[in-house]
């Protein structure tokens, strides 16, 4: 994974860079404009000075202007990235299933009967497969259901409680060899 993104987001570097650079500064400033909030309250309004609360409010205007800037093109910039890297591996997908697509085609065409055959094999072979997991999974649960039972069972016959599982214990109990005459 790590390689298909370095192979096809190689191009788009600097504008991943930019957009690295562009969220930087928006958390910068972020983080700043509660600070000079702050200094609005403590070196302005508490001292009575209206032009410190003029300039810093001035500043804390031009700081969320230059948020709304770097969001903005943070956003471009990633968006031209990512679909650029989509187009890119769409591009690089169609053409590796346009390729095996071909080679289907000319294996159709030069084994005609015998490659329609291996491939009827191929998926008979792949039911057979998920029917026979289908079935040992059905064992496995009524296995389970058994040995459930048969615990069920044993902790009943401990309290002194009669058991309904009385005949699915005795089916767990191994079979007797039958006698030779």
């Amino acid at each position: 994974m790590i390689s298909l993104l370095r192979t096809y987001l190689r191009p788009y570097r600097g504008s991943l860079a930019l957009v690295v650079i562009l969220l930087l500064i928006g958390a910068v400033g972020t983080l700043y404009l509660p600070d000079l909030n702050a200094d609005i309250i403590n070196n302005g309004i508490v001292a009575g000075n209206n032009d410190y609360i003029i300039s810093t409010g001035a500043l804390m205007l031009g700081v969320t202007l230059l948020l709304g800037i770097a969001s903005i093109l943070a956003v471009f910039f990633g968006a031209r990235a990512s679909m650029g890297f989509g187009r890119d591996v769409r591009i690089r997908v169609e053409t590796v299933q346009h390729a095996q697509a071909r080679k289907r085609q000319v294996a159709k065409h030069v084994l005609g009967d015998e490659w329609r055959s291996q491939q009827q094999h191929h998926v008979r072979r792949h039911d057979c497969e998920r029917d026979c997991l289908a079935r040992k999974s059905a064992r496995c649960e009524q296995h389970g259901d058994v040995a459930r039972a048969h615990h069920e069972s044993q902790g009943l016959k401990a309290r002194g409680a009669k058991s309904e599982s009385e005949p699915v214990q005795r089916s767990i109990q191994p079979a007797r060899p039958a006698a030779v005459a």
